[in-house]
């Protein structure tokens, strides 16, 4: 049979010390969000160069931009913190820009890894187009590649 402790021999623990308030949760501090803009703003630098490389190494930027969500939320709900705690916080708007940009590269990424074959042909084309002629032939071919899938798609019969 459990034994119910005594309340006097256990009395209630003191806001400091309930486990919410222990080691593994920091509360929200300045240096600590600034420490979590830099780290969000250097990701944010490393999902925009990791999208200029060529094929399969662009497909790295996914893992960036899930690291960018995550700390980007995480960063936004501190800020708030500090907010509400009375301290003035400024940087709301970089962040929410940061995020905004970080989605629409992670589109732009699902696109081409939708597209893979038809991009890396595209980006090898380019690779080998010596004049500005031959690369609007490596562009026109791509478009018209784009073309005929969303015609087809446009076509396909319904179930």
């Amino acid at each position: 049979m459990p034994t119910i402790p005594n309340p006097k021999n256990h009395p209630h623990p003191q806001p400091g010390q309930w486990p919410a308030d222990g080691p593994h949760t920091a509360r929200p501090t300045a240096e600590r969000v600034r420490e979590q803009l830099r780290l969000f703003l250097i990701l944010l630098v490393g999902l925009i160069i990791v999208t200029q490389l060529p094929l399969p190494f662009r497909l790295g930027g996914f893992a960036l931009a899930l690291a960018i969500g995550w700390v980007g939320i995480q960063l936004l709900i501190s800020m708030m913190a500090l907010s509400r705690a009375g301290t003035s916080v400024r940087g709301w708007l970089a962040v929410i820009i940061g995020l905004g940009l970080a989605g629409v590269l992670t589109l732009v990424l699902g696109f081409q890894a939708v597209l893979y074959p038809m991009t890396v042909e595209h980006e090898r084309c380019l690779s080998e187009a010596n004049t500005l002629q031959a690369k609007e032939t490596c562009n026109r071919l791509y478009q018209e590649r784009l073309e005929k899938i969303t015609r087809d798609l446009r076509t396909r019969p319904t179930p």
